[in-house]
């Protein structure tokens, strides 16, 4: 893994439950800072829709069943994320390891809410 990142998934049907892919590996491969603008832009959601118009272009790739909004990242570093609960409440935390040793906290994202993920473009999920 290069980065840390969250993102949440949303489908052409509401659905009742929130769905995120949490991706952290506490030890990655390092990314060169030349190379860190690359998977900024692979992020940048104007890009990604250009790129996906072209991609389905093609007879032979399908749509995707869902799509997928960041909601935090990309990080570039070692960390580690914490999943907390609550009863039906959920946060991930993400804090980068530091030199000490000690974490530094990067972000911290609720991943419960009472909204539907449902809804192409108008889903912004939990702020």
């Amino acid at each position: 893994m290069h980065h840390v990142y969250t993102a949440r998934a949303t489908f052409p049907e509401p659905v009742n439950a929130a769905v995120f892919q949490l991706t952290c590996s506490p030890v990655h491969n390092k990314v060169q800072r030349s190379m860190r603008p690359l998977f900024v832009m692979a992020w940048w959601r104007p890009l990604a829709a250009v790129l996906r118009r072209l991609m389905f272009r093609s007879p032979h790739i399908d749509p995707l069943p869902v799509e997928w909004r960041t909601v935090s990242g990309p990080y570039f570093g070692n960390a580690i994320a914490t999943l907390r609960t609550n009863g039906r409440k959920a946060e991930m935390v993400v804090e980068r390891a530091e030199p000490g040793p000690r974490l530094v906290p990067l972000t911290t994202v609720a991943l419960t809410d009472r909204r539907p993920s449902g809804r192409r473009g108008g889903d912004r999920g939990p702020e």
